[in-house]
C-alpha cells in the first residue's frame, strides 16, 4: 500500500469500492471488489482471476479498461506496493493479455498519476508525497463546502432517506471498528451528497478526482480518527435535514480540516526516533 506513514498505522483495505468511470457515460458508475487471499507467503492476488471475473460481470468493456481497473484495484488493495516496479512484459504475462491493450492501459495510469514511466517500457507504483496529500484535500476541501451548501437546496427526498441510512450504517460500523466498512460507507456519504448538488460541473469534476480520493483515504485512515469522522458526517447531515446551508458548509469545512491535522499528526508522531 502506497502511504506516506509506517506499516503499524497503514491501513489495508482487503475490499476496496472504486467507482469505475465509463468514458462516454460519465454519471455511470459500478461497484468493483478485489479477489484477495492469504497464502503461507502473506497476501497475494490472482490477477489474470480478477481480469476474467470483471470481464464476465462487464462485458463491454474493452480490454484497455479491464486492465486499467485490475491495475488500480491491485494498488489500492496494496497488492502493489509503493515504488515497485511493473513492466508491460510481466504484466501482460501475468493477465494473458497481449501488450497493446496493457500499454494503452499503463498509459492511461501513468496520465491519472498512479504510475510513474521509468525508461520505454517500464512504470512504478505512484509513492505518495505529504505535499500531495495536502494539496489534493485543499481541492477536496473546496468541492465539499460548495456541494454541501448545495445540497441543501436540491438535495431529492430519496437521497436524503440515503444520507440517512448511510449515517445510521457508519454509525455500526464506527462502533465495531469495522475500517473496511466505514470506507466503503466515507465514499458513498461524500458522493450522496455531490450528487444532490445537482451541479453536472461539480458531479464530473470530483468523479474524475474520486479514485485519488479513495487512495488517499486508504493509505492514511486509521481506527482512532473514526469516531470522529462519524460525528462530523452526523452533524453535516443533520444540516442539510434541517435546511441549514452555512450549517452544513461549516461542518464539511472541519470535518476535512480535522481529517487532514489528523494525519498530519500521525506522519509527525512516526517521524518521532
Amino acid at each position: 500500500m502506497c502511504t506516506i506513514f509506517t506499516e503499524q498505522y497503514l491501513f489495508t483495505a482487503l475490499r476496496v469500492r472504486k467507482k469505475l468511470l465509463i468514458i462516454d457515460i460519465i454519471m455511470h458508475t459500478r461497484k468493483i471488489y478485489n479477489k484477495v487471499v492469504f497464502t503461507e507467503k502473506g497476501l497475494k492476488m490472482d490477477l489474470k482471476e480478477q481480469l476474467e471475473n470483471l470481464r464476465l460481470n462487464n462485458p463491454f468493456l474493452s480490454k484497455t479498461d479491464l486492465v486499467h481497473t485490475v491495475v488500480i484495484d491491485a494498488i489500492l488493495s496494496g497488492f502493489l506496493k509503493c515504488g515497485q516496479r511493473i513492466s508491460q512484459e510481466d504484466l501482460s504475462a501475468q493477465l494473458g493479455l497481449s501488450r497493446s491493450p496493457v500499454r494503452e492501459a499503463m498509459n492511461r495510469l501513468a496520465l491519472d498519476g498512479y504510475l510513474v514511466r521509468e525508461g520505454a517500457s517500464g512504470y512504478s507504483v505512484y509513492t505518495l508525497k505529504m505535499e500531495d496529500y495536502l494539496a489534493i484535500n485543499e481541492f477536496r476541501l473546496m468541492l465539499e463546502i460548495y456541494s454541501s451548501e448545495l445540497a441543501v437546496k436540491n438535495i431529492l427526498g430519496d437521497q436524503l432517506a440515503k444520507l440517512k441510512q448511510n449515517v445510521a450504517k457508519t454509525k455500526n460500523a464506527v462502533e465495531k471498528n469495522d475500517m473496511v466498512t466505514f470506507s466503503l460507507l466515507d465514499s458513498e456519504f461524500h458522493e450522496i451528497i455531490i450528487s444532490a448538488s445537482q451541479n453536472p460541473y461539480l458531479i464530473e469534476t470530483y468523479r474524475q478526482f474520486e479514485k485519488k480520493f479513495d487512495l488517499f483515504r486508504t493509505a492514511t485512515l486509521i481506527s482512532d480518527m473514526l469516531p470522529d469522522a462519524y460525528r462530523w458526517h452526523k452533524m453535516i447531515y443533520e444540516a442539510i435535514a434541517s435546511g441549514d446551508s452555512q450549517g452544513a458548509a461549516m461542518a464539511a469545512k472541519i470535518h476535512r480540516e480535522n481529517t487532514v491535522s489528523g494525519a498530519l499528526m500521525m506522519a509527525k508522531a512516526n517521524r518521532r526516533p
